[in-house]
């Protein structure tokens, strides 16, 4: 599946750098930088960083644009207008947001503007935060966030159980007390929310990502 890495900018190039040459992360076939335009001056810093960062991708066959996110009270109306217009230009491909670099209140905007799109663009959406002053990263998919706030009592015992190390079905509805046919029923809805996985011989297990979200 082809990747858009979609990546917040400020005046330093090199988080993006460090992401688009991470072996451990998925490869990227497209970076889409966004920028907080707020004074010629700034704005002036951004493209010297852009030019930079654009130089290397070439190299490297990767294609890169820049994309000036003005301030204003509609910031995040047309940050969501221009995350729908690369995911309906591209309905195919994956999308990860890298919030990284960049000042914070666009990469809040950002965050936000995606979590107001239509679910089946949410449900392309990853988001990558690297630790900035430690080897850390966050990597999670939107869509589980979203859901969370569906769940009921149930489904949440269900899920903690499972990340206990609970993974056989009949030890987990033991441990949860339910009834067997409203146990089931609440394995197929979370299944369907993309909160868990069959692992086949009666085993469940949580999706990639779910562990860091519960």
């Amino acid at each position: 599946m082809t990747r858009i890495l979609v990546a917040t900018l400020g005046f330093s190039m090199d988080f993006i750098l460090k992401r688009v040459y991470d072996r451990e992360m998925p490869d990227v076939d497209e970076v889409v930088i966004l920028a907080l335009w707020t004074d010629e001056g700034s704005w002036g810093r951004i493209k010297d960083a852009y030019n930079l960062l654009r130089m290397t991708l070439d190299k490297t066959g990767v294609k890169s644009s820049l994309h000036k996110i003005p301030y204003s009270n509609r910031m995040i109306g047309n940050l969501r207008e221009k995350l729908r217009e690369i995911a309906l230009k591209n309905p195919e491909a994956g999308i990860e947001l890298f919030l990284t670099g960049g000042p914070r209140i666009l990469v809040v905007a950002t965050l936000l503007a995606a979590v107001s799109l239509r679910e089946d663009i949410v449900g392309r959406i990853t988001v990558t935060v690297y630790g900035e002053n430690f080897p850390g990263t966050l990597n999670i998919r939107l869509s589980q966030i979203l859901v969370l706030n569906r769940l009921d009592k149930r489904s949440e015992k269900i899920l903690h159980a499972i990340a206990k190390g609970i993974t056989d079905s009949g030890r987990l509805m033991e441990e949860v007390r339910m009834p067997k046919s409203s146990f089931y029923l609440k394995l197929s809805e979370l299944e369907e929310l993309g909160l868990i996985k069959r692992m086949g011989r009666g085993k469940v297990g949580l999706q990639e990502g779910v562990d860091n979200i519960i």
